[in-house]
């Protein structure tokens, strides 16, 4: 290793700890779900069907 790299992290925990609770009561109703149908670009993928949650 060269040392060359940045690594960045990131806490997702504190993150949400760290909003206003309006904002947090706002998003509480919100889910979401990886769907392997999908590309990343929005687009179906071949030989999958949308909409199969993994």
């Amino acid at each position: 290793m060269d040392g060359s790299g940045d690594t960045w992290f990131l806490d997702l925990v504190g993150t949400y700890e760290a909003l206003p609770f309006g904002l947090k009561s706002t998003i509480a109703r919100h889910r979401i779900f990886h769907d392997t149908g999908y590309t990343s670009a929005g687009t179906v993928r071949t030989n999958t069907t949308a909409g199969g949650a993994q």
